[in-house]
């Protein structure tokens, strides 16, 4: 039994250790006539509305989830009052940035441009370059 859990232990490390560790690039190759220039452009000036809107919408979420949290301590700190317990937490340990997660919305907007750049007749290059052991 011992020997089987530690096998166990041994072959999971080797996974992880042998995990693939790659990065992603892209590389937009350049359109060489003035409409497709124009077009790029065009997606370029909608991508960055885009990410107005990412940021926009981050910068409501962290407002809100703020409020919140101040709310939550308020109700812990009276809570804490009442049965004349210490306060241990401050309010930043209410807030829950993950709710606000800006990586989705900012991936959308990347891959709209992706889409667009194609339409005006680019190539979109995608590749992943091996950073630590990959096989």
């Amino acid at each position: 039994m011992y020997l089987r859990v530690i096998t166990f232990f041994i072959g999971f490390i080797a996974l992880a250790a042998c995990s693939r560790h790659a990065i992603d690039s892209v590389r937009y190759v350049p359109i060489n006539n003035p409409e497709g220039r124009l077009c790029v452009s065009q997606c370029k000036e909608s991508k960055a509305f885009c990410e107005s809107g990412c940021n926009l919408t981050r910068r409501t979420c962290v407002s809100e989830m703020q409020a919140q949290a101040i709310k939550d301590y308020e109700q812990y700190a009276h809570e804490q009052l009442v049965t004349r317990q210490v306060l241990d937490l401050r309010p930043r340990d209410f807030e829950r940035f993950d709710r606000c997660d800006p990586k989705s919305c900012n991936g959308d907007c990347e891959h709209e441009y992706q889409s667009c750049y194609e339409l005006c007749g680019g190539v979109v290059e995608k590749s992943s370059t091996c950073t630590f052991m990959c096989f």
